[in-house]
């Protein structure tokens, strides 16, 4: 890879000297792999970069390719701060609807905290999704508290699923404790089954106890696969023992292997002693090796305890799955 995106380097200087558009389009593709270091090198260019993409007028995807490299080294910049305003500008005035959004991940990237009213601007009045979508992106990368409030209005009123997705995602983000009772009501009320799933997500990250409840209730009706296993993941991260008997209840259900695995990890992660038992009975007679795996991998968690060590002997001399075996030796070793 280093030797490529060295490469990557010359193609731009190539194409200052000769303009070969192809250059540029190459670089445009691998900026977002770039090391910092290089970054640093094509962001010394920045100047040269903002009069070409001015200028070039015939070619869409040259423009669009000098649009990407500047959203990804802007920020490493001499002129990050004059950045802000010229993209902007660009957001407001550019037709082309990819360059709108490829400048707009550069203003979040850029982190300049001038960038967040008029980016809530576009959220509150926008007509165009897109454009909206944009704003929420750029003011998930700033996690600027100033907007909470246009972002669950957005979360609660948006017509677009994949809007208030987006605006879930942001607020879980942000983290202010302003929003726990909002998202609580979106996981108990939204119809789309993926914005139920990062508000899951979004709670998990507040790390608010007050989300246990709703969380379980999530866990344990929610209609869509993706809700209850985010409900999981989230109950895992806020570590309450009151969540203990729903998760154990989800690793002897029926359910799939991959929301098992996510009440397996979040057991690990309260490491409450009411679960051992009932964990290290599923690694020895659970039917799924990916369960048995996840276990064998999870029970370091709990410390050494007499228990957990006689189980992970068990499995190593018994299992039938190599990975399982395998795993139970490395938290064996771990423990000692």
């Amino acid at each position: 890879m280093p030797h490529e995106t060295h490469k990557a380097v010359k193609r731009l200087n190539s194409w200052f000297k000769f303009r070969r558009n192809a250059s540029v389009k190459q670089l445009s593709t691998t900026i977002e792999q770039l090391s910092d270091e290089l970054k640093e090198e094509i962001a010394a260019k920045v100047p040269v970069l903002i009069e070409l993409f001015e200028k070039e007028e015939k070619e869409q995807e040259v423009k669009r390719g000098i649009a990407r490299v500047l959203s990804y080294v802007g920020k490493y910049s001499e002129q990050s701060d004059e950045l802000v305003d010229m993209f902007l500008e660009i957001i407001e005035n550019e037709e082309d609807q990819f360059i709108r959004n490829i400048i707009g991940q550069g203003v979040g990237f850029l982190g300049n905290p001038k960038a967040v009213n008029p980016l809530i601007r576009i959220l509150e009045g926008d007509t165009n999704l897109r454009n909206r979508y944009m704003a929420a992106g750029a003011l998930a990368e700033l996690k600027d508290v100033r907007a909470v409030e246009s972002l669950l209005h957005a979360l609660l009123n948006d017509a677009s699923a994949e809007m208030r997705k987006l605006a879930a995602r942001t607020l879980g983000e942000i983290a202010d404790e302003a929003m726990v009772d909002p998202l609580i009501y979106v996981l108990q009320n939204d119809e789309d089954n993926t914005v139920r799933a990062y508000v899951a997500v979004a709670l998990g990250q507040l790390g608010n106890d007050k989300a246990v409840k709703p969380l379980i209730h999530c866990l344990m009706n929610d209609k869509s696969e993706a809700g209850r296993q985010y409900a999981a993941q989230a109950l895992g991260q806020l570590k309450s023992p009151e969540a203990t008997g729903e998760l154990v209840s989800v690793l002897k259900s029926k359910q799939s292997e991959w929301i098992r695995n996510y009440a397996v990890i979040a057991l690990g992660n309260i490491a409450d002693e009411k679960s051992i038992e009932p964990l290290m009975h599923h690694l020895q007679n659970d039917e799924s090796r990916w369960v048995r795996l996840k276990i064998a991998e999870t029970m370091g968690c709990f410390g050494n305890q007499e228990k957990i060590i006689e189980g992970l002997n068990h499995s190593k001399l018994n299992e039938k799955y190599a990975p399982v075996r395998e795993a139970s030796i490395k938290t064996l070793k771990a423990l000692a």
